[in-house]
């Protein structure tokens, strides 16, 4: 019987559908009481081990996406140019790199509420209208522009 079920329950965890709970379904209606608490703990065993499994998966997941995560934020932070991501709906940065500090003069989590101030006055319309139409399209925002630094030069 430990045979029997330590098959059965690698089967099961691997996702063979073995029909376990049916089959004790079965027997504890014909009263073999003995073989249906040996199919429980099969049954048990298998969603137990199931489980692990699915679990496994999942970190293994995680890990590969903080991985991939690292390796593109250390290639964006890389660059000498400032990256950022938008959302649309809410029409906020999401992300700012780190560039944007030595470039314009004030950090990532302050640029998010600063940088129409910092467009010249000359492209401002023009650059939150298309910002706005881009937003709208559900495409990318692509603008050349001048902007200001936070001490007032122009870059």
């Amino acid at each position: 019987m430990l045979i029997v079920a330590t098959a059965a329950a690698v089967l099961f965890a691997v996702g063979s559908a073995l029909g376990i709970f049916a089959r004790l379904r079965d027997r504890l209606a014909s009263g073999g009481l003995g073989e249906a608490l040996g199919l429980a703990l099969v049954g048990l065993a298998g969603t137990a081990l199931l489980a692990l499994r699915r679990s496994a998966e999942a970190n293994r997941e995680q890990r590969l996406r903080e991985t991939a995560d690292a390796r593109l934020r250390s290639l964006i932070e890389g660059s000498p140019a400032v990256s950022y991501s938008w959302d649309p709906a809410t029409h906020r940065h999401l992300y700012v790199s780190p560039q944007v500090e030595q470039l314009l003069g004030v950090s990532p989590e302050r640029y998010t509420d600063v940088w129409v101030d910092l467009i010249h006055p000359d492209d401002r319309e023009r650059v939150l209208a298309s910002s706005a139409d881009a937003d709208d399209a559900g495409t990318r925002f692509v603008a050349e522009y001048r902007s200001y630094r936070a001490d007032g030069a122009l870059v």
